[in-house]
């Protein structure tokens, strides 16, 4: 059945209002671009999505709604959201599972993606993530080196040329984040949910102790300032888990508390708990 104007508008709406929960202000961006189809959305640049900004609109003093001269920036968190969205599209064409109908995509399947354990640890640059092809897929890790054409051209035509060297592990003396990702397994779906802010003191200690079961505790620790680039890198994972919990499990509660505070980037909003 071939594809329609509507059908494309429809999933472009569904993608973005009812998977995505995007905010006014990032549709308002991506409208003013010119962004009205999920096909407009994969082939825009990656710098344009990544530092993606709009027009704010104002209201003059007859009451007449006009567009701001100055462009504001969209927050990170919406953005790597969108990315994450153009990672989970070539994730489902590596798995030979292409998405036909956007529609029928729904936000458990996208949650489920970017709670993968190899897609939230492996080094990547979301928006730009490959997969490998297979029912499968696993990201294609940025520690190894991209292969490169097998011959050169110069004046006296082609040379064959080495193949790179591929860094390999040492596994001799693994670091900070191999024992952190080796570790604790850590379940998601074991942390409470917060559907009511009248429950948030019962919510929050259950919360608490799951992330010292977890191994997590130093998230939410205020006295604790990684310095090493090991904790750093280490401290990162443990940030990047933590937000993906807090927005799949607790979007009821905390998020909206935290957004009505002003806080809208995963930084924050951990930075929030941290406090409470």
């Amino acid at each position: 059945m071939p594809v329609t104007r509507q059908m494309e508008l429809d999933g472009y709406k569904h993608i973005t209002e009812n998977v995505l929960n995007l905010t006014n202000e990032t549709c308002l961006a991506l409208k003013q671009l010119g962004v009205d189809t999920i096909s407009d959305l994969l082939n825009e640049p990656f710098d344009t999505i990544n530092k993606l900004d709009y027009y704010p609109t104002t209201t003059d003093a007859d009451g007449n709604a006009t567009q701001a001269p100055t462009k504001k920036p969209i927050a990170r968190g919406s953005i790597c959201l969108i990315m994450i969205f153009i990672d989970y599209c070539s994730y489902r064409y590596a798995k030979s599972d292409p998405i036909t109908d956007w529609t029928t995509v729904t936000q458990d399947q996208f949650n489920k993606f970017r709670l993968l354990d190899n897609y939230i640890y492996a080094k990547k640059t979301p928006g730009k993530t490959q997969f490998t092809k297979d029912p499968n897929p696993v990201v294609i890790d940025e520690y190894y080196q991209v292969p490169q054409p097998p011959t050169v051209m110069n004046a006296n035509g082609p040379v064959t040329r080495p193949p790179p060297t591929v860094p390999q592990p040492n596994y001799c003396t693994p670091n900070l984040q191999d024992q952190f990702m080796k570790g604790i397994k850590r379940d998601p779906s074991l942390f409470p949910t917060l559907k009511d802010e009248k429950f948030h003191d019962s919510w929050h200690r259950s919360f608490k102790n799951q992330m010292h079961v977890q191994g997590l505790h130093q998230v939410i620790d205020p006295t604790y300032n990684p310095t090493t680039p090991d904790e750093q890198a280490v401290f990162g994972l443990m940030q990047t888990f933590t937000y993906a919990v807090l927005d799949v499990g607790v979007v009821a509660g905390l998020v909206k508390v935290a957004n009505s505070k002003g806080q809208t980037d995963r930084l924050a909003r951990i930075l929030w708990l941290r406090g409470h």
